[in-house]
């Protein structure tokens, strides 16, 4: 990479930052800017929804050219429930065309994962918008799915069925 294209990754990185910011501050979102090196931004957040609190974070970083949104779902997965869970979210896989949803297995959270190449350009705030509305939405939409397989004890191919 030159260096006159690494100058323009992080033009198009600082701008894409500033917009995040804007985008977080209309919606009067609670959020944190941890880290704000020169390469990389790690905004945190937490909203409260209908399906109880979302913790956001946004990573944005200028080589690669990249917009990370991860949308913690406010269950925290048991250990003995974890095997079920793993399945559930590759079956909801199966019925996202964006983002997906990932379970750590070491402490159980779940979250939705939804991604931005930037390279060349700003992401603009609808982007944004839209990105963090599909992931509200995606959280809400899989909430009570996950809650009967887990709580249930229902099938996830049926409760999935449902969505």
């Amino acid at each position: 990479m030159t260096t006159e294209e690494s100058f323009e990754n992080h033009v198009l990185f600082l701008k894409t930052a500033s917009t995040t910011v804007d985008v977080l501050q209309s919606w009067d979102f609670s959020f944190d800017l941890l880290d704000d090196d020169d390469h990389e931004w790690l905004i945190v957040g937490n909203l409260d929804t209908e399906i109880g609190r979302i913790r956001l974070m946004i990573a944005i970083r200028d080589n690669p050219c990249q917009w990370v949104l991860f949308a913690y779902h406010p269950l925290v997965i048991v250990n003995s429930m974890r095997a079920k869970t793993a399945e559930l979210c590759m079956r909801i896989n199966d019925q996202l065309v964006v983002g997906s949803y990932e379970l750590n297995m070491d402490d159980g959270h779940l979250r939705y994962r939804q991604g931005i190449d930037f390279t060349g350009m700003i992401v603009p705030s609808v982007m944004i918008e839209n990105a963090i509305n599909l992931a509200l939405s995606t959280l809400a939409s899989y909430h009570t799915p996950v809650v009967r397989a887990l709580f249930d004890g229902l099938e996830a191919k049926e409760v999935l069925a449902e969505v």
